[in-house]
């Protein structure tokens, strides 16, 4: 067991300042330019050797803090619009008399945003030509229909009043629902648009040393934005603001998320340039080989050439993403109910053990604790447990020790204790009886979701950034056509990592199906398994069911955590990746 884990688990620490690793240079090549320029770069450990873990090939420098934030802020301030809609979105539906059976129809936007919008939004930007940028357009304009949505939603009983000059209440609720629907919608589909355009624009903007940097201040910034949005749902904010910005808690809420949108992604798009992709060596290439083997549906057009690149990049994935992409499938059937189902669990554990209570908003106010609770300790260990992957320990002797070292220090050794965390959560159901155990509960599962929101985003996007540096590596070499005439003369195959797809967009879009897909499974077995234990005599069914809930989910994640055992370090990828393979098997 001590020996699978030592090979599955990899990260990053920063290897001893001594002379020779603070004077390492890694020599890079401008695009247009003959001469190679140095740059000063730490060397990385990741269990692999000083050599092959040196990023000789790197064609982007390291960047400051600030740059980093300025490029991951932009996760904050969606986090923030999505809390928002996310918390008071079934309150205000259910406002306006619609039924829990047409609720769930409408909240199935969001997985399906990300199944259908996500790899959509990648294949666009990546295919995008613009001078600006790739994924700059592809932000702004997400924002914008962001925020239109989002205030349109918050409106639209006051939108449909004055368009139809309704007087009847209740008549007025059943006309604004289909426009409400309509926009929860557009509003899912917007924020999908923002976030597969702002994961890729990190992706490309970093170097693959500071990718776990990076995606760790992205899930510092989203529990920021979740905080942000609790601390103002507990405030009366109408009576703060104007009426000019909103009557209505939701209202001035929505008014609140979209001036975070704006000062989140314009100092982004301002500050933060992107390589011009018309002098990307890397797009160059693929355009070249697209032209090779150019088949399209003329029929269908763009539609029939996204689901083409769409499925190619599925087949063309890494095996190290391939197996992160199976292991979030599983991950994500568990936080689904932790998500959507947290303040339920309390809030019915707390109505079983006060029947008397009279303020119908006690529970509710119970459940809402737990979640802010929960959401402080997914901060706190967003902002500690990266930092575990800076130190660098003694070599011991012990497996046991030398085990639990990966498991502290490396981004695959903190997901498998992830998901073992989750897993015993998900068994401590059993033993769960009263509203305060359920409190605790919630908040221990920050733990394991501060790891879910950065090391699979860690993992994946240095699997891309390296792939993508070792084809620019060889394409500064050789060019397309040359390296065709000289496979074509010599019979020479290809390396297994030219057959692989490093476009960040595309990748990043296919990885949120694997997140999309099984919150659809999730729900389907929840409201089965709520159909099943909710038909007893039982006086705590609800709580009875919820807890069966979870512990599918655990079930799930077990899978997951079996799947995370297969992950390997930098070392054993580079090595697969240099084998040669036939030029057919691509």
């Amino acid at each position: 067991m001590a020996s699978n884990l030592s090979n599955a688990v990899s990260g990053r620490v920063p290897k001893d300042n001594s002379e020779e690793s603070n004077n390492l240079l890694v020599t890079q090549t401008p695009i247009g330019t003959s001469a190679p320029m140095r740059v000063q770069s730490p060397v990385y450990y990741s269990g692999a050797s000083d050599e092959e873990d040196t990023p000789e090939h790197e064609t982007l420098p390291l960047r400051s803090l600030s740059y980093i934030l300025l490029l991951t802020i932009v996760i904050g301030g969606l986090q923030l619009s999505w809390s928002v809609e996310f918390s008071n979105g079934t309150p205000y539906l259910l406002s306006l008399g619609m039924s829990k059976s047409l609720m769930s129809l409408v909240w199935i936007a969001g997985p399906l945003s990300g199944t259908l919008g996500q790899p959509i939004v990648g294949v666009l930007s990546d295919e995008l030509r613009w001078s600006y940028g790739r994924r700059r357009p592809f932000m702004i304009g997400g924002a914008v229909a962001t925020i239109l949505s989002l205030l349109t939603l918050s409106w639209s009983r006051e939108i449909v009043g004055l368009l139809t000059n309704t007087q009847d209440s209740k008549e007025l609720d059943k006309k604004t629902i289909p426009l409400a629907v309509t926009f929860v919608y557009i509003l899912d589909f917007s924020i999908s648009v923002i976030q597969a355009a702002t994961r890729a624009f990190i992706v490309d903007n970093v170097p693959t040393v500071q990718q776990q940097e990076a995606n760790a201040w992205a899930a510092r910034l989203i529990g920021i934005g979740n905080i942000v949005g609790f601390i103002l749902g507990a405030i009366n904010l109408p009576r703060l603001f104007p009426s000019f910005f909103g009557r209505t808690q939701f209202q001035v809420l929505a008014f609140c998320a979209s001036m975070g949108l704006i000062f989140t992604v314009a100092p982004a798009c301002l500050f933060i340039s992107e390589q011009d992709p018309n002098t990307d060596l890397t797009i160059r290439e693929r355009e070249q080989e697209q032209k090779q083997h150019k088949h399209r549906g003329a029929r269908f057009g763009k539609l029939h050439q996204i689901w083409d690149d769409t499925v190619k990049a599925i087949r063309g994935l890494s095996p190290q993403t391939r197996l992160a992409c199976a292991i979030e499938f599983f991950a994500w059937i568990g936080y689904f109910p932790m998500l959507f189902y947290g303040s339920t669990y309390v809030g019915t554990l707390y109505k079983m053990e006060n029947p008397d209570e009279q303020d119908p908003e006690a529970a509710v106010r119970r459940g809402s604790t737990a979640l802010l609770c929960h959401a402080i300790v997914s901060l706190a260990a967003n902002f500690l447990l990266p930092y575990l992957l800076t130190v660098r320990l003694p070599a011991v002797a012990s497996p046991a020790v030398r085990v639990l070292q990966q498991c502290l220090t490396t981004v695959n050794g903190l997901w498998i204790t992830g998901h073992v965390v989750f897993l015993m959560a998900m068994i401590s159901t059993f033993f769960i009886s009263t509203c305060n155990q359920a409190m605790v509960f919630i908040t221990f599962l920050g733990i394991p979701w501060a790891i879910a929101l950065w090391a699979p985003f860690v993992i994946i996007s240095e699997e891309a950034s390296r792939i993508k540096t070792k084809k620019m590596s060889k394409a500064a070499t050789l060019t397309y056509e040359q390296r065709i005439q000289t496979q074509e003369v010599q019979q020479t195959p290809k390396q297994r990592f030219e057959t692989f797809e490093h476009e960040s967009g595309i990748i990043l879009g296919v990885h949120n199906m694997f997140v999309a897909l099984p919150q659809m499974v999730s729900s389907l077995m929840a409201a089965l398994l709520f159909k099943i234990f909710d038909a007893g005599n039982r006086e705590d069914s609800a709580a009875y069911s919820l807890g069966w809930v979870y512990r599918f989910g655990g079930l799930a994640t077990g899978i997951a955590l079996y799947l995370s055992f297969k992950l390997k370090d930098r070392r054993e990828l580079n090595a697969i990746d240099d084998e040669y393979v036939d030029s057919w098997e691509e």
